[in-house]
């Protein structure tokens, strides 16, 4: 009687170190999962890294955006801003400026006369008279805290460029407004009292030296 012969052959899957040595259907499938596997996270760690990218490109533009707005407003806001001329005067509210220096040159200002009326209802309104005083030194330097590729930042910058455009505002009476600094009461030759305030947001280098310019005013 002929002898049963032995079947070597592994069935499908087998384990793989049955019989010492590794089945090729095992092979192909583990390689296929790894090489799947691999690409599954490359992709995705392509899509991390693109969705970033477009994310910080399009926030940039966005505030890149916005900054153009805001300093495009501040550069427009000066240029409606009368510039004293060389008789150092500013006629509407007979006032004379002493002469400029190194350190303050370049004085603009933007007078707003007296307002009185009453609205429609009856209601009784005045604004008093006034000179918002700089220089486009400092309105251009107050415009250094708009430099951000941040959105919050941005925002907190701008109060400073804002007020920066303003300095100092001059009136002729005492007004009550918690937002301003109350710096300078002079009396002046005509009998009117010059009272200078300081916009405290503003924090940039030549704020003392227009600040000591003003007190030298004198009406005429």
């Amino acid at each position: 009687m002929p002898k049963k012969q032995k079947n070597n052959k592994l069935p499908p899957f087998a384990h793989p170190f049955k019989h010492g040595r590794l089945h090729w259907k095992k092979v192909l499938f583990i390689v296929m999962i790894g090489t799947f596997g691999l690409v599954l996270a490359s992709a995705v760690t392509a899509q991390v890294f693109y969705n970033k990218y477009v994310y910080d490109f399009l926030g940039y533009n966005s505030v890149f955006q916005m900054r153009t707005y805001v300093k495009e407003a501040i550069n427009g806001l000066i240029e409606i801003y009368e510039v004293v001329g060389e008789d150092n005067r500013i006629e509407k509210a007979k006032l004379l400026l002493p002469a400029e220096t190194d350190e303050v040159n370049k004085v603009v200002y933007f007078y707003t006369p007296e307002d009185k009326g009453t609205y429609e209802d009856g209601t009784a309104y005045s604004s008093p008279e006034m000179v918002q005083i700089t220089t486009r030194r400092l309105a251009q330097s107050g415009t250094v805290a708009l430099n951000t590729t941040d959105f919050d930042a941005l925002f907190s910058g701008i109060p400073q460029a804002q007020a920066c455009t303003r300095s100092f505002i001059l009136h002729f009476k005492a007004i009550n407004d918690n937002g301003l600094t109350l710096s300078v009461i002079k009396k002046l030759q005509d009998g009117r009292t010059l009272y200078i305030y300081r916009e405290p947001a503003c924090m940039q280098y030549g704020m003392d030296e227009l600040e000591a310019y003003l007190n030298l005013a004198q009406s005429y």
